[in-house]
C-alpha cells in the first residue's frame, strides 16, 4: 500500500489511485448495467471505470491483514496538462454533464462484498457535476460531501463508502477521522 496510518495500536493502510483519460477503443465490461437507469453513456462509462479500478486494485491487496482504504481520484482535466487533454479519443470526468452520486455509490456498494480486502473506498471527483437525486434512498455505509463549483481548491464531490463485508473493517474512530477529511 502507499501509506500506513496509525493511531496508537490501531491502524490501516491506504492504497491511492488516480484515474485519467482513456482511449475510446477500450470499452469497459458492463459489470453493473442492470443497476443503471436511463443515464447517458458517458456516466455509465465513468461508473464502470471506477468499479473496474476498485476491482483491479483489490487484487493487489489480498495479502493485507489489516483494514485497507482505497483512495481513488478522478483529477480535474486542466491539471492533467495540455498534452493529455488534447489527446484524440480521450474521456474525462469533466466531459460529463451530470453524474448521479447515489447511483455511483450504490454500484460501488453492490460490488464491495466481492472485494472483502477493501475496507472502504474514498472517491474524490474533481470535475463532475452531481445530478439531481432520482431516489430518496440513503445508503447507511455512504458519506457524501458536495462542494460548490466555485470551491476549486477541493474536489467537487467526495464519497466515503464503507464495505459492510470487509474482512478487516475500519474502527469507529478511523471512520470518524475519514469523515472529517471529506
Amino acid at each position: 500500500a502507499d501509506l500506513e496510518c496509525r493511531h496508537g495500536q490501531e491502524g490501516f493502510f491506504v492504497e491511492i489511485a488516480a484515474m485519467v483519460g482513456r482511449n475510446d477503443h477500450r470499452k469497459p465490461a458492463r459489470a453493473i448495467s442492470p443497476l443503471m437507469v436511463e443515464q447517458d453513456e458517458e456516466s455509465h462509462i465513468l461508473i464502470d471505470r471506477i468499479i473496474a479500478r476498485i476491482s483491479q486494485k483489490a487484487r493487489q491487496l489480498v495479502d493485507y491483514c489489516e483494514p485497507v482504504l482505497l483512495a481513488v481520484t478522478v483529477p480535474p482535466k486542466d491539471r492533467l496538462g495540455r498534452q493529455h487533454s488534447r489527446g484524440r479519443g480521450r474521456q474525462y470526468a469533466s466531459d460529463l454533464e451530470e453524474l448521479d452520486m447515489k447511483q455511483l455509490a450504490g454500484a460501488v456498494t453492490v460490488m464491495l462484498p466481492r472485494v472483502r480486502r477493501v475496507s472502504a473506498v474514498l472517491l474524490s471527483l474533481w470535475d463532475v457535476e452531481p445530478a439531481m437525486a432520482r431516489s430518496g434512498v440513503r445508503l447507511a455505509n455512504v458519506y457524501l460531501v458536495e462542494r460548490s463549483p466555485q470551491q476549486t481548491a477541493y474536489p467537487r464531490v467526495r464519497l466515503l463508502i464503507i464495505n459492510p463485508s470487509a474482512a478487516y473493517p475500519l474502527k469507529t474512530l478511523e471512520i470518524e477521522s475519514l469523515k472529517g477529511l471529506l
